[in-house]
């Protein structure tokens, strides 16, 4: 099935900050309270409840918790580039402007969580088409395929990575769990 790697974790109190790292997929951040931070190379992204963060597939970033007494609640959904261009008639997209404040892309966001647990791909593949035609409106269009635009190999990632070594094994395929 298409949807086979569509997934999204919640998180209801965050109390760990994770160091830099990548995913291979667009991060889609529903925020519901507290304030996220994403930190790139050049640039530190503050997301509040109410607004949506995205991070491009193979971008390096760290999320630090701002304040660990604060709760901070958020839904993320992983979309694959592939997904996303197949959703966009094979149009590559990148998003630059990170936050998204929108009452209806946050509304679409919560439909397709619902729809994804549902486990009906007719409802999924509605939810998600909806979800992805109101973000194409916040993208630009990627003139170059994610790993070779962001990466060369595992070597690049591993300068990029100089506070925690971490083993390229454990890089391919990382995903975020949290306890609460």
């Amino acid at each position: 099935m298409l949807f086979d790697d569509l997934e999204y974790i919640s998180i209801e109190n965050q109390t760990t900050d994770f160091p830099k790292h990548f995913h291979e997929t667009f991060c889609i951040s529903l925020i519901y309270s507290g304030i996220e931070q994403i930190n790139f190379d050049n640039q530190n992204l503050f997301s509040e409840k109410g607004s949506i963060s995205i991070t491009n597939p193979y971008e390096i970033h760290s999320n630090p918790l701002i304040d660990k007494k604060t709760c901070l609640k958020f839904d993320t959904i992983y979309l694959s580039n592939d997904l996303m261009k197949y959703l966009l008639n094979g149009k590559s997209i990148t998003f630059l402007n990170r936050k998204i404040n929108s009452e209806k892309a946050n509304l679409l966001f919560v439909k397709l969580k619902n729809a994804m647990n549902t486990r009906n791909p007719e409802i999924i593949e509605c939810s998600l088409k909806e979800f992805v035609n109101t973000l194409k409106f916040h993208s630009q269009e990627n003139e170059t395929e994610y790993i070779k635009q962001h990466i060369k190999g595992f070597d690049d990632i591993n300068c990029y990575i100089v506070d925690k070594p971490v083993k390229v094994n454990h890089v391919r395929r990382m995903k975020v769990s949290i306890a609460n």
